[in-house]
C-alpha cells in the first residue's frame, strides 16, 4: 500500500513561532475558533459603538442649536409687537394697566431666555443671553414706570414719552435676539462643518480598523488552521512509519485539544498492537520449541535404535571405515544435543 505524503506548509520563522505559541495554548480547537470570532466581533462592535456615540453627540448638539434658533425666532417675532401693542392700549385708555398683559408677556419671554441659557453650551452665547436678560430688566423698569404714571394721573405727554422709551427698549431686545439668532445660525454652520470633518476622519479610522480586523481574521484563520494541521501532519507521519513496519514512533503534541487526544489514543493503540505482536511472536517461538521437543522425544529412541542396527550391520559386513564415520557422526550429534545446539 502506498501512502501519499502531505504537503508541508513552510511559514516564515516569525509566523512559525506564533503558530507554535498558539498551538501550545491548552484550549480546544472550538474554543480557539470561538475566541477568534469573539475578538473580531468585539473589535468591530467597539468601533461601531464609538461611531454611534459620536453621531449621537453631534446630533444632540446640532438639535440643541436648532432648538435655540427656533426659540429665539419665536421670541423675536413676538416680544416687540406684543409689548408695544399692550402698552399703547394702556396709554390710549383702552385697557386698564392692572388688567393689561404686559407683565405676562415679559415673564414668558424671560422664562424662554432663561431656558436658552441653561441649554446652550457656548459661553459666548450665554453672554449674549445675559445681555438680553438685562435689557428685559430695563424694559420691565419702564413698564413699571408707566404703571406709576398711570396711577398718579401723569400727563399724556409723559406717558407717551415713557411709551417711546418702551418701544426703544423693545427694539433693542429685538435687535439683540436677532444678533443671538444669527450667532446660533453661524454656530450651527460651524458645527455642521465640524461634524463633516469628524466623519471624514472617522471614515479613514474605520477603514484602517477594518483592514486591521481583516488582517487579524486572516492571521487567526492561518494560525488556527496551521495549529490543526501540525498535529495531523505528525499523525500522518506516524501512520506512514507504521506502514513501513516501524512501531517505535509515537505522536508528540504540546497542546491539549482534540488532536492531542487523538494522538494519545493513537499512541495507546500502537502500544497495544506492539504488545500483541510481541506476545504472538513469543507464543510462536514457544510453540515451535514445544513441537521440536515433542518431535525430538519421539525421534531420539528410534534414531538411536536404527543407528546402532546400522553399525551392527556394517560391522558384520566388515565395512570398518563406514562404521567409524557413522560412530563419529553419532558422537557429534549427541555432543550438539547435550550442548543445546551449540557446536564445540
Amino acid at each position: 500500500m502506498s501512502v501519499q505524503p502531505m504537503t508541508d506548509l513552510s511559514p516564515n520563522p516569525t509566523l512559525r513561532g506564533l503558530i507554535n505559541y498558539f498551538a501550545r495554548i491548552n484550549l480546544s480547537i472550538r474554543t480557539k475558533i470561538v475566541l477568534s470570532f469573539f475578538v473580531v466581533i468585539l473589535t468591530m462592535g467597539m468601533v461601531d459603538a464609538i461611531l454611534i456615540v459620536q453621531v449621537l453627540r453631534y446630533n444632540r448638539q446640532y438639535d440643541a442649536i436648532i432648538t435655540n434658533i427656533t426659540t429665539a425666532n419665536s421670541i423675536n417675532g413676538y416680544i416687540k409687537p406684543a409689548i408695544d401693542s399692550a402698552m399703547w392700549e394702556v396709554v390710549a385708555g383702552k385697557t386698564e394697566f392692572d388688567q393689561g398683559p404686559q407683565y405676562q408677556i415679559i415673564r414668558g419671554v424671560n422664562t424662554q431666555i432663561a431656558w436658552l441659557r441653561e441649554n446652550t453650551d457656548s459661553e459666548k452665547g450665554k453672554i449674549k443671553l445675559e445681555v438680553i436678560q438685562r435689557t428685559m430688566e430695563t424694559l420691565t423698569h419702564y413698564v413699571d414706570r408707566m404703571g406709576v404714571q398711570i396711577r398718579n394721573g401723569s400727563r399724556v405727554a409723559d406717558n407717551e414719552q415713557t411709551l417711546e422709551n418702551i418701544r426703544g427698549v423693545s427694539d433693542l431686545v429685538h435687535d439683540l435676539i436677532q444678533d443671538y439668532t444669527l450667532f446660533e445660525v453661524n454656530r450651527a454652520d460651524g458645527k455642521y462643518r465640524e461634524t463633516q470633518q469628524a466623519f471624514s476622519r472617522w471614515v479613514f479610522t474605520y477603514m484602517g480598523l477594518l483592514l486591521g480586523v481583516i488582517a487579524f481574521s486572516l492571521l487567526a484563520a492561518w494560525v488556527i488552521s496551521a495549529s490543526i494541521y501540525a498535529p495531523i501532519k505528525k499523525l500522518h507521519d506516524v501512520t506512514t512509519a507504521i506502514t513501513e513496519n516501524d512501531l517505535q514512533v509515537l505522536v508528540t503534541s504540546d497542546n491539549a485539544n482534540e488532536i492531542a487526544e487523538l494522538g494519545l489514543s493513537f499512541n495507546i493503540m500502537i502500544g497495544r498492537i506492539k504488545e500483541l505482536l510481541d506476545s504472538k511472536v513469543r507464543e510462536q517461538e514457544n510453540l515451535q520449541k514445544a513441537e521440536f521437543r515433542a518431535l525430538q522425544a519421539q525421534i531420539n529412541p528410534h534414531f538411536l535404535y536404527n543407528t546402532l542396527d546400522t553399525i551392527i550391520w556394517m560391522a558384520e559386513a566388515k565395512q570398518n571405515d563406514r562404521v567409524v564415520d557413522i560412530v563419529s557422526a553419532l558422537s557429534r550429534f549427541f555432543r550438539i544435543s547435550l550442548s543445546k545446539g551449540k557446536d564445540w
